[in-house]
């Protein structure tokens, strides 16, 4: 348990569970209780470098209690509130990382990744989280943002998702996917004599992507 007087004399109460920050462990839990408190009459969060930041309560008895059970006993006092931080910190990775490596995991192709790009927001999004949803992959709290285990597998999968778009958009009806590269090749001098010559490079290196 940490204390700290201010100058009127008032003694403050914290601990490790009620702070968060971009070096600091268990910052989900942190940034959960923070989040869950901070609404309170008495309590204040003071703020320091790198995102850190800690919730402190007057030193009573029960305030007392409930930073001893979050020390000895659960370090969260809201499941809900923690999801909650998850979701937005997933939210914020999505515009920092997470779309753009996804839509980087498309090959050397930059058409292909400049056409998956015009996607719209929402439908791109969508098929990130039915990609997620089928691969069973887990969001977890890594410092004070997210990692997504089996990264490498979503990727993968969001390919097939987008290759398969790309191939509904881009080639006649009733044309099914190349099963070996003569296949593609047919496919793909056919758009080439139909003037679709990017596409026709991309659809060459559909066996790479898959």
């Amino acid at each position: 348990m940490e204390t700290w007087t201010d100058e009127d004399g008032q003694v403050w109460i914290s601990c490790d569970a009620l702070a968060t920050g971009d070096y600091h462990p268990g910052a989900d839990y942190g940034e959960a209780n923070i989040r869950y408190l901070e609404d309170g009459e008495d309590a204040f969060v003071s703020h320091g470098a790198h995102g850190h930041k800690q919730l402190w309560l007057p030193d009573t008895p029960e305030n007392r209690e409930l930073v001893e059970y979050l020390e000895h006993d659960y370090p969260l006092l809201s499941d809900q509130t923690h999801a909650e931080v998850i979701s937005d910190w997933e939210e914020e990775a999505w515009g920092s990382w997470i779309r753009h490596d996804l839509l980087n995991s498309l090959g050397r192709n930059s058409y292909l990744k400049d056409w998956a790009g015009e996607i719209p927001e929402q439908e791109l999004r969508r098929m990130y989280w039915d990609v997620m949803s089928e691969t069973n992959a887990q969001v977890v709290a890594e410092g004070s943002g997210v990692a997504i285990h089996d990264f490498d597998v979503v990727c993968h999968n969001f390919r097939i998702v987008v290759v398969a778009r790309f191939w509904g958009d881009a080639v006649p009806q009733g044309w099914s996917l190349p099963q070996d590269e003569t296949d593609a090749r047919v496919l793909s001098d056919y758009l080439r004599d139909q003037g679709r010559e990017l596409e026709a490079d991309v659809l060459l290196e559909l066996e790479d992507l898959l």
